[in-house]
């Protein structure tokens, strides 16, 4: 399956839900995650998943209004809860771990380790922004 048939808002929750199994939340503000997700689509590697994110680059950061709509989808569903204008991400509960676990399932080996790849890059990247803006 290729991986550009993908929910991008599975892909997001799915990101989510394998980075929260080390901590129950993480703060990061609406800057930081975007210029995650930004770096992570130039990333060769991995960045194939986040084909459909599209980026607004003339502003002071990259902005991606697709990421805007799926983090207010999860807030709506209690996955996530923003203080302005600090993103707090909780726990992600069960329903995620279905999604994450339904979006591995239909990935070959390649795709799957590719996936989690993308899954600890975004982790690396949220510590070092949380480390710079404590």
């Amino acid at each position: 399956m290729p991986v550009t048939t993908l929910r991008p808002s599975d892909i997001v929750a799915g990101i989510f839900a394998e980075i929260f199994e080390d901590k129950k939340s993480y703060k990061f503000s609406h800057k930081a995650l975007h210029e995650v997700f930004f770096a992570l689509k130039e990333d060769p590697e991995v960045g194939v998943f986040l084909e459909d994110f599209l980026f607004r680059e003339n502003n002071v950061y990259p902005i991606c209004d697709l990421i805007d709509e799926i983090l207010s989808e999860m807030q709506l569903t209690g996955a996530l809860s923003k203080l302005n204008p600090v993103l707090k991400v909780k726990k992600i509960n069960y329903k995620d771990t279905e999604t994450l676990e339904k979006l591995l399932s239909s990935m070959n080996n390649e795709e799957e380790a590719k996936f989690k790849l993308l899954s600890t890059r975004f982790l690396e990247k949220i510590r070092e922004s949380e480390s710079r803006e404590a």
